[in-house]
């Protein structure tokens, strides 16, 4: 008798491997994927300018890049001695405005670069719901704790995102025709917006998203959503706040990316690589000891093993 519904990894004919260069945007789902590829020795960059969790701020951000639409002081706003911009995460957000424009325009030009040289885009989805500023009519990823009442929030239709994806698709794959375009549905949910809302939103993004992907049959889908809400569709799967997946279903989603997108050729490094990081994590009792000395001599080895092998994965 089965105890529940599995979903069983379809391989990618778009595999990653250590020669692989990787681009996740999103909401901190996306964060979550690219925690283990990094963990793993992945060459990955994730949110560089910050979570976010509309489609049209995502693609926004991104389009911003490959057009090379710099930053202007007259962008920012001050509140409470510190700097914003609506479309970064507070993360970035100074009390130097100079510094400030500066460093995203840095940073925007290093994202045109990745952009450019990605072998893999992944992009997770997280909501439908957006928030406009009404001064400007513009949408904002990120309010910055404003008052609600300089925002209108709504729903965007299905169709609107997929305008949205269809134009991006357009600029993307002519600046960057290799580039693969993995799209995925954030399994955490909106709880804040309700729970029959955040499914509304869940609904759009799925109808928008697969409407899309019929059309366009290089991009491809992975199930984040469905591994979580159907194939382990248990609270002992989640986090205290039985919204965000723990470390154990984390560990299953990672399994299920592992079969669906690596390639067979690079399955051996990627468990010495995972050695490596619980080594490298790994807190002794005696760091004296000569068995801990020992330890450290065997790590350095699969260090030098694996970086021989991939010299330009090595941080200086």
């Amino acid at each position: 008798m089965k105890l529940k519904t599995e979903i069983k990894p379809q391989k990618s004919k778009n595999t990653i491997d250590y020669y692989s260069r990787l681009l996740l945007v999103g909401s901190c789902f996306s964060d979550t994927i690219a925690n283990k590829l990094k963990s793993h020795r992945f060459d990955v960059i994730s949110n560089p300018f910050g979570i976010s969790y509309n489609p049209s701020s995502i693609f926004y951000q991104l389009t911003r890049a490959i057009d090379q639409q710099l930053f202007v002081k007259e962008e920012f706003f001050l509140d409470d001695d510190l700097w914003h911009h609506y479309e970064l995460h507070s993360s970035w957000s100074s009390t130097d405005l100079i510094q400030l424009t500066n460093s995203a325009n840095d940073q925007l030009a290093h994202l045109h670069q990745q952009l450019k040289q990605s072998t893999h885009l992944i992009i997770t989805l997280g909501t439908a719901f957006v928030y406009e500023l009404k001064s400007s009519h513009t949408l904002v990823s990120n309010c910055h704790k404003q008052e609600a009442a300089l925002f209108e929030k709504r729903l965007v239709s299905p169709d609107e995102i997929l305008k949205s994806m269809e134009q991006f698709f357009q600029k993307v794959t002519e600046f960057n025709p290799t580039l693969q375009l993995i799209f995925t549905l954030s399994p955490v949910r909106h709880i804040k917006d309700g729970i029959i809302e955040n499914n509304r939103s869940k609904a759009h993004l799925r109808c928008a998203l697969f409407e899309f992907l019929e059309q366009h049959d290089t991009c491809e889908y992975f199930p984040s959503y469905e591994l979580l809400l159907d194939e382990l569709r248990d609270y002992r799967f989640y986090d205290r706040d039985l919204v965000h997946p723990n470390e154990l279903a984390i560990e299953l989603i990672w399994e299920h990316f592992v079969k669906t997108y690596m390639n067979e050729s690079c399955l051996d490094d990627l468990k010495l690589a995972q050695t490596i990081h619980k080594s490298s994590t790994h807190q002794p009792f005696q760091p004296q000891s000569h068995q801990h000395q020992l330890f450290l001599k065997k790590l350095n080895e699969r260090i030098t093993t694996f970086y021989t092998k991939y010299p330009h994965l090595k941080v200086s």
